[in-house]
């Protein structure tokens, strides 16, 4: 293929490019610190995240269940997750034997699971809106303040 043809006024050379001033290097910012609480919750994840990998090893049917399970706490005898939905914590507990062993060779200790029921943020949210609502009514158009 040949170049397009282009007039000779269009051909003039580019102006000649002035080099960026370089902007001064920042120090390095020293990490924030993470909360004890933080960095506990954000260890018992881990540990179930490993728990969970192990279990779905094992019987792969259980990966239904990888989203809103979230790690509360590990007590002396015991590992308790969230869950959010009825359902979910049905067919944990029914796997709970499974998911203990998994919880033994992850941690090395035999500890019972446990499961909750929690709400999601969203439905937290709807439920807070819906209980405004209703002392809204009971108190009179414009009578709630809300602060936040």
């Amino acid at each position: 293929m040949q170049a397009p043809y282009l007039p000779e006024e269009e051909n003039l050379p580019a102006p000649e490019e002035v080099p960026a001033k370089e902007a001064p290097a920042k120090p390095a910012e020293e990490p924030a610190e993470i909360p004890e609480e933080d960095a506990k919750q954000k260890e018992l994840q881990q540990i179930w995240q490993q728990v969970f990998e192990k279990a779905v090893s094992r019987r792969a049917s259980l990966k239904l269940l990888a989203n809103d399970i979230r790690a509360l706490e590990e007590g002396p005898d015991s590992f308790t997750v969230s869950v959010t939905s009825s359902l979910k914590k049905n067919m944990l507990l029914q796997n709970g034997e499974l998911f203990e062993e998994s919880l033994e060779e992850v941690t090395g200790r035999k500890l019972k699971l446990k499961a909750e029921l929690g709400a999601r943020p969203q439905d937290r949210e709807k439920q807070m809106q819906n209980t405004l609502s209703q002392l809204e009514e009971l108190l009179g158009p414009g009578k709630l303040t809300v602060k936040e």
